[in-house]
C-alpha cells in the first residue's frame, strides 16, 4: 500500500504517516519500497517481524476494547460509532478547509 493511502486511511497527514513509518521501518517492522508505477511514491510492506507483532498484540487489543464496550448496550455501541463516523467526517472536512 502506498504511504499516501495509509494516510488517508488513518485520517491522518502525510507528514504524520511518514514520521510513523520512519520509525516502523528503523525498527524492522515495515519495509518501504519505491513505487514502480510512480517514482514519487513508496509503497509500504509489513515485515515479518511485525506481522508477528500484529499477530500478538491484535487479541490483546481486541479483548480491551470489547472490555471497555461492554459498559454500552449494543444500541449504545451503534450510537457511539454513528457519532464517532460523524465526528470523524466533520473533523477530515475541516482538515480540509483552506483556511487550515
Amino acid at each position: 500500500m502506498r504511504s499516501s493511502e495509509l494516510a488517508e486511511h488513518a485520517s491522518v497527514s502525510r507528514a504524520t504517516i511518514t514520521g510513523l513509518l520512519d520509525t516502523l521501518e528503523k525498527t524492522g517492522f515495515v519495509e518501504r519500497n519505491a513505487d514502480p508505477r510512480d517514482r514519487r511514491a513508496s509503497c509500504v510492506k509489513i515485515t515479518p517481524k511485525g506481522g508477528a507483532l500484529l499477530r500478538k498484540v491484535q487479541p490483546l487489543l481486541i479483548r480491551w476494547t470489547e472490555g471497555i464496550l461492554s459498559a454500552l448496550s449494543v444500541r449504545e455501541q451503534g450510537q457511539l460509532v454513528n457519532l464517532l463516523q460523524k465526528t470523524q467526517k466533520a473533523f477530515s472536512e475541516r482538515c480540509n478547509d483552506s483556511y487550515l
